[in-house]
């Protein structure tokens, strides 16, 4: 039985997906990481070409609800087996201007992380907290366009204001998400963190060495770093019968690693964390400003608690009016990194915050890094040096630092081949190209190179068009070293495995 693809969008918000295959020309989807041992992959996007012949597709003619925001998903059908490829959110539009051209558009789309670069992350302290919990407070975290809109409640919006009639209040999860239990507990997070989300993301994966990516049904998933060392049969066999790969011998070795690290202390309670420079004008109503925690030489540091703010407010900017810090109420958002000073002025008329506010608290200071170095001496003797440095900013310890250099050492420090990419097609593997995913581990063996390893897809990219008659799928690979490190009753330690920090 031929394979039949359905792209389906939610209009309404409501979890009933609408069929447009009939108008699809062409479609290209990608998730996962773009490049082997990526931490953090990229936003998955598709980009869906379409007929508008009839101007369907132009949002401006309004004959489809076809705003940012909608949910649009891709499947697939094989006759046996119904399967999801892609979940996302329609970011933006592109009809073909001309009533005599081709009349197509492409419909871009893109998972929830592509938004995460426009949310600035101040979180509260966090203190001791595993890798996996800190993933599920930044996602909390976020103002991100939630799925099933239809029936939530929104602040005087007209047919989303019948609370407990026609709708209800949205959960506090923004994003659809799955968890593995980090190994990884950080001793303080975020004190650091006055950055966009996608960057404080970074961080905390990376400093964990774990995986996260939007998998095919738009949940975020994110793995710890044992996740990957799992021995598991291979899901598909491949032996000559691959259409391309990506091969290279030696690329991906290091005989030297170098973990940094960066210290923390925790200094005195009841310390200064910010000081108002210059005066500041206060105008009738609220006015909230974001004050960033500094040490006495100007240089960043984080706050584990805020005990008060002491100011003084007057009607004049040097301080020679009256004073009115009785009519100006102050609230305080604590962050790890900086906090939000809300001011109610309440006298009618503008007055002004005057210099030396301080803001007061346990602050938290940041020292100087620390590299942790490990090396094969015999590696680099034959083969010369090459240097793998590893930044974990959300490691304080010397210890785990130094575990890590020597797990990376383990694993890099003999050159060896290994293929990164792999191409095939429906014609060649149509149940492979279809049910194969991320993180499903694979076996290759290619004779030219004599090459016979098993390695896990950690990217894949797919192209659909002839009317759906052509899918190929590139799949980005990561080799998988089922013998390497030690398991209970399979390995034998310090002979054939090591352990796993």
């Amino acid at each position: 039985m031929p394979i039949t693809y359905t792209i389906s969008v939610d209009w309404n918000d409501d979890g009933d997906f609408a069929d447009i295959s009939a108008d699809v020309l062409a479609l290209d989807w990608r998730l996962g990481m773009t490049a082997p041992h990526q931490h953090v992959a990229p936003p998955a996007v598709a980009h869906v070409t379409v007929r508008s012949r009839d101007r369907r597709y132009s949002p401006e003619v309004g004959m489809l609800p076809l705003t940012i925001g909608k949910r649009l998903r891709i499947q697939s059908d094989d006759g046996t087996t119904v399967r999801t490829h892609f979940t996302g959110f329609i970011e933006h539009v592109e009809p073909k201007p001309g009533d005599h051209g081709e009349r197509t558009a492409v419909i871009h789309v893109a998972t929830p992380d592509a938004q995460f670069p426009q949310s600035i992350t101040r979180l509260p302290p966090l203190v001791n907290a595993r890798s996996d919990s800190v993933v599920l407070t930044l996602l909390d975290s976020l103002p991100l366009r939630r799925v099933g809109l239809a029936n939530m409640w929104v602040l005087e919006v007209e047919d989303y204001g019948e609370l407990d009639s026609a709708t209800r209040l949205a959960s506090d999860q923004t994003i659809p998400r799955t968890a593995e239990a980090g190994i990884s507990t950080f001793a303080y997070v975020g004190e650091l963190w006055n950055i966009p989300a996608d960057d404080a993301l970074r961080q905390v994966v990376e400093s964990e060495r774990g995986r996260f990516f939007i998998n095919r049904e738009g949940t975020a998933v994110f793995y710890n770093r044992h996740h990957a060392l799992i021995a598991s049969s291979p899901a598909a066999t491949f032996e000559d019968d691959m259409e391309a790969v990506t091969y290279v011998y030696g690329d991906e070795f290091a005989n030297r690693v170098r973990v940094s690290v960066i210290p923390r202390k925790v200094g005195t309670p009841n310390s200064p964390l910010w000081t108002l420079e210059n005066a500041q004008r206060l105008p009738p109503g609220i006015r909230r400003i974001v004050v960033s925690y500094r040490a006495a030489d100007g240089s960043p540091m984080g706050a584990l608690a805020i005990s008060h703010l002491n100011f003084s407010a007057n009607t004049k900017p040097d301080g020679t009016g009256v004073s009115v810090n009785g009519v100006i109420s102050v609230i305080i958002e604590p962050g790890a990194s900086a906090a939000t000073l809300e001011f109610r002025n309440e006298s009618g008329t503008t007055v002004y915050l005057l210099p030396g506010a301080q803001l007061i608290g346990t602050p938290l200071h940041i020292g100087v890094p620390i590299d942790v170095e490990h090396a094969d001496q015999t590696s680099i003797t034959f083969y010369g040096q090459r240097m793998l440095t590893l930044n974990v900013p959300l490691v304080d310890s010397a210890d785990e630092a130094d575990q890590m250099a020597r797990y990376e050492l383990l694993l890099h420090r003999e050159p060896r081949g290994v293929v990164t990419a792999l191409e095939t097609s429906t014609r060649m593997h149509p149940q492979h190209v279809l049910a194969r995913t991320l993180f499903e581990r694979i076996a290759i063996t290619e004779t030219q190179t004599g090459h016979d390893a098993e390695y896990l897809i950690v990217g894949e990219a797919h192209e659909v068009d002839l009317a759906g008659t052509r899918h190929r799928v590139r799949w980005t690979l990561e080799r998988a070293d089922p013998t390497l490190f030690w398991q209970i009753g399979t390995s034998t330690l310090d002979q054939t495995t090591a352990l796993a920090y």
